[in-house]
């Protein structure tokens, strides 16, 4: 893979430098190269040399004894010269150059190789390869690197009242919301997702989908279609595959669940209410990615807070998993605000929705309790 693309990918090789950084001595100011040795004896004007040193240009003309010569920053050291004083430090006078001091040898100087050597070992095999570490691959001479194959992930939207176009909606009709929501979830994952679109409630048409999809990628991803209704055909699929099972979950929201393998690919099947398909990627989708061979286990964002206001969980068996906002307090303190609008369909309290707290007894919580609260970015506000 190029370089330019291969950020956030994981090294299948080590690699080593195939050059020299910097590959020629040089300059690290704009100044004036000057051998040392031309100051012996208390002199400090020195003649100015023909020519100039630019970025990027090499001269085989070596500085006389005696002489100067004007350099920029990052251009070749002339053959000849083994330091450099910076432009502001000298004074110009009738095709001379008068200088402050007689100066270091190297000083002002970058030495060939004083950043990388020829050979040397950039970055392991089995590296994450973040934004930083390009800089020194492609100063390293690294072109091309050997990554892992990113995981191919695949996403379905279910459902004859689904449409992602705003001009032919109609009534009847909804937006596709689960599409583009996983969509930006997946984003984060270093994944390559193929958008399969909508499949309408078409027993036929929906196996043959998934089918091509399970061909194509190593994770299935499917929303809508898992529940008790006559055209809930993922469910279907899963009661008529033995690799595929479907769960009735005791939480709330994203009851139902199908998920196994189909052919090659494991598969995921997400309720179709936007919030309990992104509560069940959170629970159930997210996990899978962290774990994969390419990508950093992530750590446990499962947090302790004390709840802003008074919250309530019905006695229905379930575990709770409510939208809110997680905070730090001037004090330090993680407190955690429960929105008031919960059910599955209503998206606009996710604006301010940065983790879910998770509720298992029955009855009512005072503020100030403290409650488990599931981190869903890296993120807590202050």
């Amino acid at each position: 893979m190029e370089l330019r693309q291969a950020v956030n990918r994981r090294l299948t090789e080590t690699v080593v430098a195939s050059r020299d950084a910097p590959a020629f001595d040089c300059s690290s100011v704009d100044g004036w190269a000057v051998a040392t040795k031309s100051f012996q004896g208390g002199e400090r004007l020195l003649r100015i040399a023909e020519g100039s040193g630019e970025a990027g240009l090499v001269s085989d003309q070596v500085l006389a004894d005696g002489s100067c010569v004007k350099v920029m920053t990052g251009a070749p050291i002339p053959p000849g010269a083994d330091a450099v004083f910076k432009v502001e430090d000298v004074s110009v006078e009738l095709g001379a150059a008068r200088f402050p001091a007689k100066g270091q040898p190297g000083q002002f100087v970058r030495q060939r190789g004083s950043d990388i050597r020829k050979g040397q070992v950039l970055l392991e095999q089995g590296s994450l390869i973040e934004p930083w570490n390009i800089a020194s691959l492609a100063a390293g001479g690294v072109e091309e690197v050997e990554v892992v194959k990113p995981l191919v992930v695949g996403v379905l939207s279910t459902g004859n009242e689904l449409c992602d176009d705003v001009s032919q909606l109609e009534d009847g009709k909804t937006i596709d919301v689960n599409r583009v929501s996983l969509g930006a979830q997946l984003a984060s994952h270093r994944v390559d997702v193929i958008d399969f679109g909508i499949c309408g409630d078409n027993e036929t048409e929906l196996f043959e989908k998934l089918t091509e999809m399970s061909g194509k990628c190593d994770l299935v991803l499917t929303t809508g279609g898992v529940s008790m209704g006559d055209f809930d055909f993922v469910k279907k699929l899963a009661l008529q595959t033995d690799t595929l099972k479907w769960f009735q979950l005791a939480m709330k929201p994203g009851k139902p669940l199908v998920a196994g393998r189909l052919n090659r690919a494991a598969f995921v099947g997400l309720p179709g209410n936007p919030v309990s398909s992104l509560v069940g990627f959170e629970m159930f989708v997210r996990p899978i990615l962290d774990r994969r061979p390419d990508h950093q286990i992530a750590p446990p964002k499962l947090l302790r807070a004390k709840l802003h206001a008074c919250t309530q969980k019905p006695d229905d068996g379930k575990v709770h998993f409510k939208r809110a906002l997680l905070v730090q307090n001037a004090d330090n303190d993680l407190v955690v605000s429960v929105h008031s609008m919960q059910d599955s369909h209503q998206t606009m309290g996710l604006n301010s929705t940065n983790c879910l707290v998770k509720l298992t007894r029955p009855g009512m919580y005072e503020p100030n309790v403290v409650v488990e609260v599931l981190l869903c970015e890296d993120l807590i506000r202050r």
